[in-house]
């Protein structure tokens, strides 16, 4: 599986990693570093960027307008070789995180007992990384629904209670992650129809911990949906008994590019803004030689069909609070006027900044961010 395949793959990283390593600047070579870290990058890649901007990180960090954030990692499984991913997709988001882990498996020690390391680092952000092995729910295969039901709510009691006190004590914001199933099945395709069976109970339990951590204000590390994402390299159990991996290292930098997600909302630095490009990214064809019934859109081609099915996920982006905007090389009666075709799941209306003339893109981003009174680096362009 291609790591990040949603970014740029570099001609050369490795080689662009060893020039920068060149750099006797260190805040210049952190912004290469962070240059660097927005591009696809395996296990090693990865670590030998968080090399590079280590010392950079330590020194530079203000200086190279990085938004610092304290991270604390309670653990269940093993998760020192995540960290290096977690850093260089935190720092691809202008983020300099600091990391502290807990000593493994003692993250109820370190809420409810005292632990001074815990405390001089005070983090604003803690993470319960757990993992399905931990305090597993002891049910008979016979048990009925409401007995794993019991066992379920006392299971997610003790986890409010660990929230509570990592609020209570540090005022951090608390991340739960959700449960990786392990255990192979037990009745093929009826495990879901067996109250006790292991996966309907982690089923189960995953969502008591979405409700509660929605009623709790708690954010999610949802693993449990990200697992199909994962493939093989998640809860295999040779990696596990060998090295209390629930996280292959071959996903390390998956891994940290969805905690980092996580980090950069808290942190205030979440895209606020959607680009669209017109021709050949909301319907096929040019809407100026083509004009408006000559364009693909809608049913009855496939290219048709995929333009309005990515229409449709702009649409739900603006009702869920992203702002829209478009920014094409047009003339700007023309583009409007191909809004009025019947089969477009955007409307006119839905766009807050409407940007098309011949003047260069870039430019046009500025103005559009300047129109919106936001950040360049809240906008995010969908150009063909």
């Amino acid at each position: 599986m291609q790591q990040l395949h949603w970014l740029p793959a570099h001609p050369d990283l490795s080689a662009a990693i060893s020039q920068a390593k060149r750099i006797d600047d260190p805040l210049q070579r952190l912004h290469e570093a962070a240059r660097l870290a927005t591009f696809q990058r395996d296990f090693t890649l990865t670590a030998r960027l968080d090399k590079l901007a280590a010392t950079g990180v330590e020194q530079h960090a203000a200086a190279a307008r990085l938004t610092p954030l304290r991270l604390a990692l309670l653990s269940s499984h093993t998760v020192d070789h995540l960290l290096p991913a977690i850093r260089v997709a935190g720092l691809q988001r202008r983020l300099a995180l600091s990391l502290h882990v807990a000593p493994y498996g003692m993250y109820r020690q370190a809420l409810l007992a005292d632990d001074p390391a815990l405390d001089a680092f005070a983090p604003q952000l803690v993470l319960l990384a757990l993992d399905a092995h931990d305090a597993p729910l002891q049910l008979p295969l016979q048990a009925s629904q409401a007995e794993v039901d019991a066992a379920v709510a006392e299971r997610v009691d003790e986890l409010r209670l660990l929230w509570r006190r990592a609020r209570e004590r540090y005022a951090a914001q608390v991340v739960q992650q959700t449960l990786v199933p392990v255990a192979p099945p037990l009745f093929g395709s009826y495990e879901a129809l067996v109250p006790a069976s292991p996966r309907a109970v982690i089923e189960r339990l995953n969502a008591a911990i979405r409700a509660a951590a929605r009623e709790d204000g708690v954010l999610l590390l949802d693993l449990a949906w990200h697992a199909a994402a994962y493939g093989d390299g998640l809860a295999e159990p040779v990696r596990w008994h060998q090295a209390k991996q629930l996280v292959s290292p071959t996903l390390a930098p998956l891994y940290g590019e969805h905690l980092a997600r996580i980090a950069a909302a808290t942190a205030g630095l979440s895209r606020k803004c959607l680009v669209l490009d017109l021709d050949n990214t909301l319907w096929g064809g040019v809407i100026g030689d083509d004009g408006i019934d000559g364009i693909q859109l809608g049913q009855g081609s496939p290219s048709g069909e995929a333009f309005l099915a990515f229409q449709r996920y702009a649409a739900q982006l603006a009702r869920r609070g992203v702002i829209l905007a478009v920014c094409s090389k047009n003339d700007l009666h023309v583009a409007e006027a191909a809004f009025a075709h019947p089969e477009m799941a955007l409307k006119r209306s839905d766009i807050a900044a409407f940007v098309a003339n011949w003047e260069d893109k870039a430019g046009n981003l500025r103005r559009i961010a300047s129109m919106l009174d936001i950040g360049l680096d809240s906008l995010v362009f969908v150009d063909d």
